[in-house]
């Protein structure tokens, strides 16, 4: 039997197909290589058509299989430094992550602490984030049983000192279909849903508040709104809700393999936001994603947006 994934792997797979394969709005450039000896260096490049600005991140790593530990430094354009330690298997089952980041130009450091035990059937994580304004705890657990899974996530502390936020899952999974039901804090529900069909695969997604819900209670509004922007981190599945019109989120989401090396992805969201995308593997190692965005209720007046994304890998 497969063993649990992270609780922010749940439902990946649906995530997944509501990923463009690039950011409307942006060029972007991937590049990643490894030596003959294992030394691993990638590059991660945006550059914003609207705004003119450009970002960017360099990042090299060196497994020591041996040891079973990996170490990875990296580099952004905006001067922040940063290093990763991996520990795999200090004992059976168990891992440790170590990571720091700093930033010469404002001063700010981070720091974070995983450790995580895997069993057949088992999964539990510990995470500890030490920031200037604050430190953050947070604890997770993933059983499964067969093709059912059960996970709970909470996160204690934060920059107003005691502040508990909480979340619990279950879905089943059985290849590309998967169902994941959440609560988010006992105040809202979340499903996603996915269904091969054939070389298409459909994805459905919906956010609800439950009952007594103030609209200042915070979930899925902007990634539900845009599903290409969708990142399946629990800290930044949250954004405030605006307006009444956000109280039911709905969207939708199409994949199509065409032969080998091509897919067709298409999203749309049922407050009128479509997401169009074609990528074309050209050849072994490099791949062309073109996407674009439209505002269906301004379709006259503007607010539409196109990506190009470029991924190498030797």
């Amino acid at each position: 039997m497969e063993r649990p994934p992270a609780y922010t792997e749940l439902g990946r797979h649906i995530w997944d197909l509501f990923n463009l394969g690039c950011d409307p709005g942006f060029i972007r450039l991937d590049w990643k290589s490894k030596t003959c000896d294992g030394v691993e260096f990638g590059y991660c490049g945006k550059f914003g058509l609207e705004s003119g600005r450009f970002a960017g991140n360099v990042s090299v790593g060196r497994p020591f299989s041996s040891r079973d530990l990996d170490v990875t430094s990296r580099w952004a354009s905006d001067g922040t430094l940063g290093g990763r330690v991996d520990f795999y298997r200090l004992v059976r089952g168990v891992d440790l992550t170590f990571d720091a980041a700093f930033s010469p130009s404002t001063g700010n450091k981070l720091a974070l602490a995983r450790a995580s035990l895997t069993r057949a059937a088992l999964r539990v994580e510990a995470e500890a984030n030490f920031e200037e304004v604050g430190t953050t705890a947070t604890l997770s657990t993933v059983f499964r049983s067969g093709h059912w899974l059960m996970g709970a996530w909470t996160q204690l502390g934060g920059p107003n000192g005691v502040d508990t936020q909480w979340s619990g899952s279950a879905g089943y999974e059985l290849g590309k279909r998967q169902l994941m039901v959440t609560i988010e804090g006992g105040r809202f529900l979340n499903l996603l849903m996915s269904q091969p069909f054939g070389p298409l695969d459909v994805a459905f997604s919906m956010a609800k508040p439950l009952p007594g819900v103030s609209d200042r209670v915070a979930h899925l509004a902007d990634t539900v709104r845009k599903p290409w922007m969708l990142e399946p981190k629990r800290s930044q599945m949250r954004s405030t809700l605006g307006s009444d019109r956000c109280s039911l989120m709905m969207a939708l989401a199409a994949k199509f393999q065409w032969g080998a090396h091509s897919t067709v992805t298409a999203t749309v969201t049922f407050d009128g936001f479509l997401g169009l995308a074609f990528s074309h593997v050209l050849s072994p190692g490099i791949k062309l994603a073109l996407c674009n965005s439209l505002n269906l209720n301004t379709l006259n007046s503007g607010g539409h947006a196109v990506g190009i994304g470029l991924e190498f890998e030797s």
